[in-house]
């Protein structure tokens, strides 16, 4: 089971929602109407698992390659952002935190970035990085999916 949180900021703020999957659910926000452009971003969750790995956050866009994800892999949070690439200028950034979070156990997770600065909070634990890629803002413009793999 998942308790998800969510509130992703942009020029609104989307409601906090709870979802609990049986392992072939998907839920999802479909911004190809209003799309997602944004300097800052904020978005949490809470989660319990036993399994190692899944996908618990997706989002893309279709501007220079824009996207989001937050993934369980190997019992770690990891965190991919890119802001933008180009060819001359890759931005995908990989971002490690926590180990050990399939115990079952809640935990709570909240990614805060302003332009390329990134946070990540785990449990009271965080980690910063810068992101890599060569633009300031995150243009989502799909369907923002809050996924359930093998939880």
């Amino acid at each position: 089971m998942i308790d998800f949180h969510s509130n992703k900021k942009y020029n609104f703020v989307l409601a906090s929602s709870s979802f609990n999957f049986d392992g072939q659910t998907i839920a999802y926000y479909d911004a190809t109407f209003i799309p997602l452009h944004n300097q800052q971003d904020e978005l949490r969750l809470r989660f319990k698992t036993n399994y190692p790995n899944g996908v618990l956050f997706y989002a893309k866009g279709t501007q220079n390659n824009d996207f989001l994800t937050v993934e369980l892999r190997n019992s770690s949070i990891f965190v991919g952002i890119d802001l933008g690439s180009t060819p001359e200028r890759p931005g995908a950034t990989l971002i490690k935190a926590g180990s050990v979070l399939d115990d079952y156990q809640w935990h709570d997770l909240a990614i805060i970035r302003y332009l390329k600065n990134i946070s990540i909070i785990l449990d009271q634990s965080v980690v910063r990085e810068e992101s890599r890629s060569a633009f300031n803002g995150l243009d989502l413009d799909g369907k923002v999916k809050k996924k359930r793999n093998e939880f």
